[in-house]
């Protein structure tokens, strides 16, 4: 799979901008982007792993939810993730939050020292956020509030 992630030039805040083949991957590119805004995930030696499930009605309003939410985890439970197994899908016949997430992150607790802390995200925002999916790869635009 080709796909990655880059930072964003942006005046006030930080972004990234994602690229892949597929769904899930630019899902997951896009979570370890995040998370490398924080700390280097190549640092954290994860053991445990947390579930994560999110719905919604557009994959753009799904990524964003997740990424919340994982922003959310990280920020109250003073953890890091290093990586992300997960499944994007469409649910056939649902009128309402046909999108659905479940994912699988990977995580320890954040130590300082040993992950050389960059960046507090405050916020995942709205501001220029956009998911497309071209004809043979996806992409997406990510603005954090530091």
């Amino acid at each position: 799979m080709s796909g990655g992630c880059a930072l964003l030039d942006h005046t006030a805040d930080t972004g990234i901008r994602v690229w892949s083949e597929t769904c899930d991957e630019l899902f997951r590119f896009a979570a370890l982007g995040m998370c490398s805004l924080i700390v280097d995930p190549a640092l954290v030696k994860s053991s445990d792993y947390l579930v994560v499930e999110q719905y919604a009605d557009t994959i753009e309003e799904l990524l964003f939810q997740w990424l919340k939410e994982l922003l959310f985890l990280i920020n109250s439970n003073g953890i890091v993730f290093s990586s992300f197994f997960l499944r994007v899908d469409k649910i056939a016949g649902m009128n309402t939050n046909p999108y659905y997430i479940y994912s699988k992150g990977l995580y320890e607790g954040l130590d300082i020292e040993r992950h050389e802390y960059c960046n507090e995200i405050k916020a995942v925002t709205r501001h220029l956020f956009k998911v497309e999916r071209g004809k043979r790869d996806w992409k997406a635009t990510i603005i954090f509030d530091l």
